[in-house]
């Protein structure tokens, strides 16, 4: 069984908190603000899961889920920002899901868990 272990990467303390705060006591979830470290993070830990914000300085998230799939093709890749679709540049066949704040807690468990079973299907 993997572990339950997702990253959440946010330039805004105050969203990394309140992700946080509203999913810690259904998964292991790491923070962090700088998407550099996230890579590091996801490199060092095997983490599969990557839920990030799309605006962010220096790397959005979609350069960021770009730089995982090079070193980590199986990760599931979600952004969740404030931004709508159509303000945000991605590529679909790397995303899994795209959220938008402020989030619904009960769709974001399903969009994690449905991660996380897609990744015991591809384990």
């Amino acid at each position: 069984m993997l572990q339950r272990k997702i990253i959440y990467v946010d330039d805004k303390v105050m969203n990394l908190t309140l992700f946080n705060l509203n999913f810690r006591d259904k998964f292991d979830i790491i923070l962090t603000e700088s998407p550099a470290k996230a890579i590091e993070l996801i490199k060092d830990q095997d983490i599969k899961v990557i839920i990030t914000d799309y605006k962010m300085p220096g790397m959005n998230g979609m350069e960021l889920i770009n730089t995982v799939k090079l070193f980590r093709p199986d990760a599931v890749c979600m952004i969740l920002t404030g931004y709508p679709e159509s303000d945000v540049v991605m590529d679909k066949t790397k995303l899994f899901k795209f959220i938008t704040k402020p989030f619904k807690k009960a769709e974001v468990i399903i969009y994690i868990e449905e991660a996380f079973n897609l990744l015991n299907i591809v384990a």
